[in-house]
């Protein structure tokens, strides 16, 4: 798939124990992050897809000795496009 701005497209990963939204904002913080290091303000992101999803359930103890239900961590995969100033 191409970039439709013509710029360089990466991919980046979050988690989050709360939500798919609060691992996408991760993945989206994470990829600001990197376009700014690496580009020193000269791109900026244009667009991002969620190229994968999952969840992972995760047990603090058994449930017979806790009597609850297993956490829930959220993983995703985002592609971004990001453009030259």
């Amino acid at each position: 798939m191409a970039n439709p701005s013509g710029g360089p497209m990466e991919t980046f990963w979050g988690q989050s124990k709360d939500s798919i939204s609060a691992a996408i904002k991760q993945a989206t913080d994470a990829a600001a992050q990197h376009v700014q290091e690496r580009y020193q303000g000269r791109a900026v992101l244009e667009w991002f897809e969620l190229i994968e999803s999952r969840g992972e359930f995760t047990h603090e103890e058994p449930p017979e000795q806790s009597g609850t239900s297993p956490s829930i961590k959220y993983q995703v995969a985002i592609r971004v496009g990001y453009r030259f100033k």
